[in-house]
């Protein structure tokens, strides 16, 4: 009987609230916009745009995840044999299930202070295009490298597809070189590109309120 009574409240409320849907939805858009407003500001927090042109960060040959149309676009200079880096993967993998997000990854291997990342780097752009590439990036990205790892690895690539670690000196070799045209100096560098415009990320907070 109790149930009967408090089934006929939400029709009650109707009667009298005509608007009662319209109020709802409207209180939805209203917190969707405030969250947007939030990270805008979070956006700004960062200073401002950078002098980069978008277009040229934004290889589609380094887009790992997500649509070249989203709206918050992650390109990151790392290096698998640094701490900061693997911590960082992790972080943005997290975002990988969003549509609003994607990520362009370009090796900057380090090679004075890691001397085993540039192999890990050629490595990791021989499986581009490969189906299971982003699993191997994970791996490569998680594991402590040694040269025995990398010789496993390596072993198991080739397993897979020959090898051409000739034409994947060239690729990384470039991304070294338009990292350093663009000024960055240490990994890992994470920029963000919104609405046509770049900035440099120096902590990942603003991330997890995409």
């Amino acid at each position: 009987m109790l149930d009967d009574q408090y089934n006929h409240i939400p029709m009650q409320l109707a009667k009298k609230t005509p608007y009662l849907g319209l109020i709802v939805v409207s209180a939805i858009g209203l917190g969707f916009l405030s969250n947007n407003i939030l990270i805008e500001l979070a956006i700004r927090q960062f200073g401002t745009p950078l002098k980069i042109n978008p277009k040229k960060l934004l290889e589609p040959s380094h887009r790992i995840f997500g649509f070249p149309s989203a709206a918050y676009q992650l390109v990151l200079f790392s290096d698998y044999e640094c701490t900061p880096c693997r911590k960082e993967v992790v972080q943005i993998d997290s975002l990988r299930r969003k549509d609003n997000v994607s990520l362009s990854l370009y090796q900057y291997p380090l090679k004075r202070i890691h001397p085993l990342a540039y192999r890990a780097a050629c490595l990791s752009v021989s499986l581009a295009g490969e189906r299971e590439w982003y699993r191997w990036h994970l791996r490569l990205a998680k594991e402590r490298l040694c040269r025995e790892t990398l010789d496993d690895l390596e072993k198991e690539i080739c397993a897979i597809k020959c090898v051409d670690l000739k034409a994947a000196e060239s690729i990384v070799d470039k991304d070294l070189a338009f990292g350093r045209q663009i000024g960055v100096q240490h990994t890992p560098t994470l920029f963000l590109v919104h609405r046509g415009k770049v900035f440099m990320i120096d902590n990942l907070e603003v991330l997890n309120k995409i």
